[in-house]
């Protein structure tokens, strides 16, 4: 028998047999509500899954490094993880951020510190995300960095855009 992580009983295996009846209704279809199986109806066949790298550490010059190499590497996308201090809005010199600056994310001070970030950087062709509160704020650095059009950046975040 196998346990999952948590210690519950399940199958090596599954089938249709397992369902029980309204399962169907329950699921749902790809690309409808309630997404339980996929949000677009071709699921990954049309658009293939990708890994998506979420990297940042230290400045924005080794996060620029990184991102380049990735990309280099043939991942399409930049995802930023900033620091706890960008994070929640306190620059890098703040006696509240002593010791978390650059240590989980990139630091990111100013709009100059986002330029160099992505320097070199594709913004409209290459993909790119945050996963942290400050996402509005850095889709707005964008837009002044690389003076594009909103509907043209390919960009998705964790905060509800």
């Amino acid at each position: 028998m196998l346990y999952s992580e948590i210690g519950r009983e399940i199958s090596g295996h599954y089938s249709a047999a397992d369902l029980d009846a309204d399962a169907e209704a329950r699921i749902g279809v790809p690309g409808e509500f309630p997404f339980t199986r996929h949000i677009h109806a071709s699921g990954n066949r049309v658009r293939p899954w990708a890994p998506s790298l979420y990297s940042g550490f230290g400045s924005a010059e080794d996060t620029n490094r990184r991102f380049r190499f990735l990309i280099d590497a043939g991942n399409g996308r930049a995802n930023v993880a900033a620091d706890l201090p960008t994070q929640i809005g306190l620059d890098s010199d703040d006696p509240l951020a002593s010791g978390e600056v650059g240590r989980l994310g990139v630091a990111i001070d100013s709009l100059e510190d986002f330029e160099t970030m992505f320097e070199g950087v594709r913004l409209v062709a290459v993909k790119n995300e945050e996963q942290q509160a400050s996402a509005a704020v850095f889709r707005a650095r964008d837009l002044l960095v690389r003076n594009a059009s909103a509907k043209k950046m390919r960009r998705t975040s964790d905060s509800g855009d």
